[in-house]
């Protein structure tokens, strides 16, 4: 029996019974024989514009997984193809096999009716699906102390009230402290254009706000220097004029960095994706009160969890962690 790490039978195209010694070679991806995938993992590669022979597979016998395509772009793997249209596979064309019986349309045996998307919906599914494929995702979650804030917003509230024509929501606290962060983390406020970095002058807040025919996501323009009551302003400005249908193409361009705030419908945590060409994406959970040790008592506090996504391309996990820790620290320690 040929001994396994014998170099000529490491270069044999074919090993019909691995033993136990070897098999962690092989399970390593260190297996010299074709390149061995399956279909779905050959069509992604087309669709990323992959050569599947300079991907290194961790499967059985060196087999090329889905994750190994992933960490291959993650770790910024060399694409022979534009990511332009001739890399991408519209939504459309990715069909599922339905069958017709009686008249009924079916899809594996579960009676089906078929409803076509609303444009904007179609619009949607195109650029998140064109955002992961160009974005390697990561989130980094914190929790916040609100206590602060939440004391801010009342007295701000009773100084200037609803009736002239003050709101202040919790969001506007938001986006003022990321915007503050913004400022200490340039990289965070970027795009990425091939090999170059662009680095925004402005900081334009995109607020994702729910409608009924979707998600639209408005910008508030030039942040850099706005106050509290400023934001504030333009934070029910923006919002009142997408529910109203009243937003004009400019009122949803030039975005520099987006928030989310899903926990106004009770979510504690969510993975947002990066609206693209932005680096960067904060997502907002539920403000629940719960109980806190503070200075070695326990009280209770408005606390929520915010988690910046990210595009790791750019923006390492420290980085990540740096910026949010800034948000946090604004959030639990406002100014006036």
């Amino acid at each position: 029996k040929k001994n396994p790490r014998d170099s000529s039978h490491a270069k044999s195209h074919h090993l019909s019974h691995p033993t136990i010694e070897n098999m962690s070679q092989l399970s390593s991806g260190t297996y010299a024989g074709i390149v061995r995938s399956s279909p779905i993992v050959k069509k992604m590669a087309k669709e990323f514009g992959i050569n599947l022979n300079q991907v290194r597979g961790t499967g059985l016998y060196g087999r090329i997984t889905k994750q190994d395509v992933y960490a291959f772009i993650g770790n910024g793997g060399q694409r022979h193809l534009p990511l332009g249209e001739e890399a991408q596979i519209d939504a459309s064309e990715q069909k599922l096999k339905t069958t017709i019986e009686a008249g009924q349309e079916l899809l594996e045996g579960v009676p089906i009716t078929r409803q076509e998307m609303s444009k904007m919906r179609k619009l949607t599914a195109k650029h998140m699906l064109e955002s992961v494929r160009t974005s390697p995702h990561v989130t980094t979650t914190f929790e916040v102390d609100l206590f602060n804030v939440r004391n801010l917003r009342t007295k701000l509230s009773t100084q200037y009230p609803k009736s002239q024509g003050y709101h202040f929501t919790f969001t506007a606290f938001f986006i003022e402290a990321t915007v503050h962060a913004l400022k200490k983390h340039p990289h965070m406020n970027a795009s990425i254009d091939g090999h170059d970095i662009l680095l925004k002058q402005n900081i334009n807040i995109g607020c994702a706000v729910a409608i009924e025919s979707g998600l639209i996501v408005p910008v508030i323009k030039k942040c850099n220097d706005l106050s509290i009551l400023e934001i504030s302003s333009a934070l029910n400005e923006i919002v009142s004029k997408a529910r109203n249908k009243q937003l004009s193409p400019d009122d949803v361009r030039g975005g520099t960095f987006s928030l989310t705030n899903p926990g106004m419908y009770g979510s504690i945590h969510s993975q947002p994706i990066i609206n693209q060409p932005q680096v960067g994406i904060l997502s907002i959970g539920a403000i629940v009160e719960r109980p806190v040790v503070v200075e070695k008592t326990i009280e209770i506090r408005p606390t929520c969890q915010i988690g910046i996504t990210f595009d790791h391309r750019l923006i390492d996990g420290e980085g990540g962690a740096k910026f949010l820790v800034d948000v946090k620290d604004h959030l639990e320690n406002p100014k006036e």
